[in-house]
């Protein structure tokens, strides 16, 4: 919560700062303070997906402008339309390699195959520093070994060289949801398929599904998986699920019963569509409640309150 509502205000900030700006120095503003984050946040998360998520908003709204008056740089109509028309030529592959790359597990990486490769890559891309503090890519790694020996040298360096710090369960989601919305933005195909009236209804009941699931999973769900069923088909992973190799590692068994496979398959949609009922009664029933509380406290905060 602490990242959420830091962002939220910062965002507002750059907001209220430049609302007298032009669309383009609002735009040049926005990358350079992104360029800033990366350089000087010592967390991909802290301020990074806030800015990025302000920058796909301004391009979004381009995307649906009818006329050249957007200002922004590099997305006149010209370009938006060059982008639209080969947009469906890249974007649903980038949308695909989006999911993949998002769906990075924050725990226990080395249970799947797919999730140990994305593990592989990131340790390609995001390769371990020589110091476990403040990352120094530009830093010798005999000046980290030995810092004592050029003091001045290396706390200067450390005072000027700061990196966020690669945590690969929070930076390959948001490289992923990042290159899952410029997909959208730019393939009309996508956009006609997420305006379908099904994804409508579920983006309509997405906030109170996000507030309620991860309450539900670890509590009917887990219940319904492990503790009914007894076997999951190798779908989810038990502990019974492993054995142990003549080197006394762990690896997992193969050859799973598909019927419990199955059975485990229809206990996850059953759990999904008790998620949808109660999401829709939260929509239908508390929302308005909070609606009228929200409006109390702005009139209480501009002072038309009684």
């Amino acid at each position: 919560m602490a990242y959420e509502l830091r962002g939220s205000m910062l965002v507002y900030l750059l907001l209220g700062v430049t609302a007298s700006f032009t669309p383009t120095r609002r735009f040049l503003c926005m990358l350079a303070i992104v360029g800033y984050s990366i350089y000087a946040d010592k967390d991909v998360l802290s301020d990074l997906p806030f800015y990025l998520g302000a920058i796909l908003a301004d391009i979004s709204l381009v995307l649906n402008e009818q006329s050249t008056g957007s200002g922004l740089p590099f997305f006149n109509t010209r370009t938006c339309d060059q982008l639209r028309r080969g947009g469906s030529k890249w974007a649903i592959g980038g949308a695909l390699v989006g999911l993949y790359v998002g769906s990075y597990p924050p725990n226990s990486y080395e249970l799947a195959r797919w999730s140990r490769q994305l593990h592989d890559l990131g340790e390609l891309l995001f390769p371990e520093t020589c110091t476990s503090s403040p990352s120094l890519p530009m830093f010798p790694p005999f000046l980290c070994s030995h810092p004592s020996s050029f003091p001045s040298v290396y706390y200067l360096s450390l005072s000027l060289i700061r990196v966020p710090t690669v945590d690969l369960k929070w930076t390959f989601p948001l490289l992923g949801t990042l290159l899952l919305l410029l997909s959208i933005h730019f393939s009309p195909p996508l956009r006609r398929l997420l305006s379908h009236r099904y994804f409508v209804f579920l983006g309509s009941i997405s906030f109170p599904m996000y507030l309620l699931h991860s309450m539900l999973m670890r509590s009917v769900l887990v219940w319904i998986i492990y503790g009914l069923i007894p076997d999951s088909g190798g779908i989810v992973r038990r502990l019974s699920d492993y054995g142990y190799t003549s080197d006394g590692d762990t690896e997992f068994v193969e050859g799973k019963s598909v019927f419990w496979s199955l059975v485990t398959l229809v206990a996850m949609a059953g759990w999904f569509g008790l998620l949808t009922f109660l999401s829709v009664l939260w929509k239908d029933r508390l929302d308005g409640y909070f609606l009228r509380f929200a409006q109390w406290g702005e009139e209480i905060m501009l002072g038309r309150g009684k």
